[in-house]
């Protein structure tokens, strides 16, 4: 039972008792008694109170609660300090990788490759004529782009392939050797190779010279031995 029926309730029984207090006092006045007693009149103006309360708040509760009712809800905003920002997902960036594609080693016969790369990337360099897997590293997740330095000791053709989900890139790249150590190389393969040689060409001029020698020996003899026997004869 809600507050409009009990207003009512009560309106109806105020004024169910004040029509009994009204027809009991107009007999009384037909009897001759014109005389209203103190307590009625307090009991008539309490029953008039209670009926004119309980119609009027149950007409007013009613009111106010169909006026409730047919009224739309209004959406309050909360009141926001800052606009939150659109994020886009890693998978969603283009992928970026990029480096020198053409390389020399350094004199110490390795080269150092510095490879720039989307976050979040794995990245392999294999050989492109053998497929061989020489190098390979994960960049650490996040935007943006991560640059890693790789080395590589050994020339020829390569291929740098990066993946990062359903995407990938390949890139060719050409690792050359050093010029200056290969000219280093090829004079001291030289000079080496030479040594040889020339041992042999100085054992070879002795030979010839003991052998003149010996051979002018042989001569200076026979002349010797052909003085004497002649003067002996």
């Amino acid at each position: 039972m809600n507050l409009v029926n009990t207003l009512l309730i009560v309106a109806a029984v105020a004024l169910i008792l004040f029509i009994i207090k009204f027809l009991r006092q107009i007999a009384k006045i037909k009897r001759g008694n014109e005389i209203v007693s103190r307590g009625s009149v307090v009991i008539n103006w309490i029953l008039a109170i209670a009926f004119i309360v309980g119609i009027g708040g149950a007409g007013y509760l009613h009111f106010t609660t169909s006026t409730n009712v047919s009224e739309k809800p209004r959406v309050v905003k909360k009141p926001s300090a800052s606009k939150p920002t659109k994020t886009t997902a890693p998978e969603q960036t283009p992928l970026k990788l990029s480096f020198r594609n053409d390389v020399t080693m350094d004199s110490d016969g390795s080269v150092h490759l510095k490879i720039t790369v989307s976050a979040g990337a794995k990245v392999t360099i294999e050989g492109r004529n053998t497929g061989e897997k020489y190098a390979s590293f994960t960049a650490p997740a996040g935007s943006g782009t991560v640059t890693k330095v790789v080395n590589l000791d050994t020339s020829g053709p390569y291929k740098v392939i990066a993946r990062r989900g359903s995407k990938k890139i390949s890139k060719n790249l050409i690792v050359r050797d050093n010029t200056a150590t290969t000219a280093d190389v090829s004079t001291s393969s030289s000079i080496s190779s030479s040594q040889p040689v020339s041992s042999s060409s100085s054992s070879q001029s002795t030979t010839v010279t003991s052998n003149r020698n010996s051979q002018t020996t042989a001569a200076n003899q026979t002349a010797r031995s052909n003085a004497t026997n002649t003067a002996n004869q």
